[in-house]
């Protein structure tokens, strides 16, 4: 079995729910009063022939409109298309949000 981390990144979450990018170098968590500090790292398993995806991350995309979820899946030596399962740990939008998005003008799994 192999497990790759696949980092989306570091962000704060206030009552408004917005997931703001945090960066701990530049960033100072005073200024951002009764906030949440969260990093997003879903899971891809390799186990003997499958490759197994824990949660799907926040679906966000990146400058270039490809989704990070399938920009790290292919930095882990993958493509995205040979997940055979996808797993979810539970349907906060941290974990959740990459399982639908737009694609070409339309919404896919």
């Amino acid at each position: 079995m192999q497990v790759f981390t696949l980092f989306e990144g570091s962000y704060s979450v206030d009552a408004t729910k917005k997931f703001i990018p945090f960066n701990k170098e530049t960033d100072n968590p005073k200024d951002r009063p009764a906030s949440l500090f969260i990093h997003v790292q879903p899971f891809l398993i390799k186990l003997n022939s499958q490759l197994i995806l824990i949660d799907t991350g926040l679906g966000y995309s990146n400058s270039e409109g490809e989704l990070i979820l399938h920009n790290n899946i292919k930095k882990a030596g993958f493509d995205p298309d040979e997940v055979d399962l996808v797993l979810m740990s539970h349907s906060h939008f941290d974990h959740s949000g990459g399982m639908v998005h737009d694609y070409n003008g339309k919404m896919e799994l």
